[in-house]
């Protein structure tokens, strides 16, 4: 029988050896040996510690460094028994959320009809203060909304007014734009959680917005690096087929300042507006037209892509950025580990993507979290099985056993 292991950081501790009260911190890309290289980095530790649960509703600009040490390539754990977080869900090499502001009811349709063709789901940024006033059809309604919604789509604030210049306005104002928005939507369209907003021209108040929203997007186009994500801010670089190409491959065919190694495995988090903007029927048609082109592309890449709602994209960011991974027991019958964070549990609950390199002669998987079933996916790679778990932090420790043994 192996003695159970501990994989922080990229060392592989025999659990044995540690005080029982022993706390790892996890860095999230440095768990275990890229592609098939071994791990070498220091694991950080604090002894006779409980882990501090922060509760934090959302993280500060990163620091220059980034949160974390990237990988430019897939993690593969080298030892039965080792697990790694994914930087994105389903071990995804980049993530893209679509975005479209004010409102543009006309457009709903069109939306729902790209959205069912290639299985994709859009956040709309609304304008509340205009939604269902007659002399304002381009608002919409409540009830489109609500529309949305049920179809999977996502409701979140884009303010009260959509002022050019709330940066400048004083506090109580924003404040008013911010508060209200949020409540607008939750009355309004039921079992939304309006916990993200856009800024309007990109002009607001990031401390004030940060009482309200766990992720705000802004308006500059710049592609958001994994580990260096400014969640009260992001970017909001567009999805044309040359910049989705880039998050795969680092090159961008037609802007040279986007041609960056370092833009790989990035989240793009696009806005859209009008798809059909313009004076003639030609330019619209146009406009129209490649917004089409765009989603198909990125539809074409969904199987290295995470796509995703803006606020589900978040939540895993900061989940997995303050995330602590500890494997409690490995053998042939069974690997177990627990999973922490520093968020909100009240906020924060969209499940980890946590891969477990399996012992040999286990054809599969099944998991548990807190004696519950939880999704596990079996992928292979250069020979060895890995289980693609699904865990959501604090939930209670995930045991994953055979699939014989589980039944």
């Amino acid at each position: 029988m192996r003695k159970a292991m501990l994989v922080l950081t990229g060392i592989v501790v025999g659990l044995t050896s540690l005080p029982v009260a022993l706390l790892l911190l996890w860095s999230p890309l440095a768990a275990a040996a890229p592609e098939d290289e071994a791990a070498t980095p220091t694991a950080t530790t604090t002894e006779n510690a409980a882990p501090e649960r922060l509760q934090l509703r959302t993280l500060p600009p990163p620091p220059k460094e980034g949160r974390f040490t990237m990988s430019y390539e897939r993690v593969w754990p080298a030892e039965p028994g080792q697990a790694h977080i994914c930087l994105w869900a389903d071990d995804k090499y980049a993530a893209v959320s679509v975005t479209i502001d004010d409102n543009c009811q006309p457009d709903h349709a069109w939306w729902i009809e790209q959205g069912e063709k290639y299985g994709l789901r859009f956040t709309w940024f609304v304008v509340t203060g205009g939604i269902g006033v007659k002399t304002n059809s381009f608002a919409g309604t409540w009830d489109d909304f609500r529309k949305l919604r049920r179809l999977g789509h996502d409701v979140q604030s884009h303010t009260v007014s959509h002022h050019s210049d709330d940066a400048k306005r004083p506090d109580e104002e924003v404040e008013a734009q911010y508060r209200d928005s949020k409540k607008a939507i939750e009355e309004n369209v039921p079992g939304t959680q309006a916990v993200c907003m856009a800024y309007p021209y990109g002009s607001g108040k990031d401390d004030i917005a940060a009482r309200y929203y766990i992720a705000c997007r802004g308006v500059y186009g710049v592609p958001n690096g994994a580990n260096r994500i400014n969640y009260m801010r992001t970017g909001s670089a567009a999805i044309r087929p040359d910049t989705v190409d880039m998050l795969l491959t680092g090159e961008h065919a037609s802007v040279k300042w986007l041609n960056r190694p370092a833009h790989r495995r990035s989240w793009l988090t696009p806005v859209y507006h009008y798809v059909r903007a313009g004076h003639t029927k030609e330019e619209k048609d146009a406009t129209q037209a490649r917004a089409a082109e765009d989603l198909a592309h990125l539809a074409s890449k969904k199987d290295q892509i995470w796509v995703d709602l803006f606020r589900d994209v978040a939540c895993y960011g900061m989940e997995r950025d303050t995330a602590k991974l500890a494997v409690t027991a490995s053998d042939d019958k069974h690997i177990a580990f627990t999973l922490s964070d520093d968020m909100d549990d009240s906020l924060f609950a969209y499940p980890l993507t946590v891969k477990v390199r399996l012992p040999d002669g286990w054809t599969g998987a099944a998991a548990t979290q807190g004696g519950k079933p939880a999704e596990a996916t079996v992928v292979e790679h250069t020979g060895g099985r890995f289980a693609l778990i699904k865990a959501v932090p604090d939930r209670g420790e995930v045991v994953v056993r055979p699939p014989a043994a589980a039944e």
